[in-house]
């Protein structure tokens, strides 16, 4: 059985390896935060970003009749995401 500190870490080298792909994770909410806010008239955050793609994925994970076992490492990693932002936006600590 797969202890809940495993699937932290794993959760932790999806975060790490996604850089590779697309790139810097802050620039990137930050990115899509401005578009969203652009599209919908309203301020959207990095962090908000962050925790609606947690939401978006437990409404797959609910909608779809059958969850995958790396929707949990993915909401894992949003969070993640979510909480270091948040620290990082409230002073409480400096992104990588």
């Amino acid at each position: 059985m797969t202890s809940p500190a495993d699937k932290l870490r794993d959760a932790a080298a999806i975060i790490e390896g996604r850089d590779k792909y697309h790139g810097n994770y802050r620039v990137n909410f930050l990115n899509t935060a401005a578009f969203w806010t652009r599209y919908l008239g309203v301020p959207v955050s990095a962090q908000d970003v962050a925790v609606m793609f947690c939401l978006a994925k437990i409404s797959r994970m609910i909608s779809g009749g059958k969850t995958n076992g790396d929707d949990y490492d993915d909401l894992t990693g949003y969070a993640g995401l979510a909480a270091a932002i948040h620290e990082a936006d409230n002073g409480e600590e400096t992104l990588e």
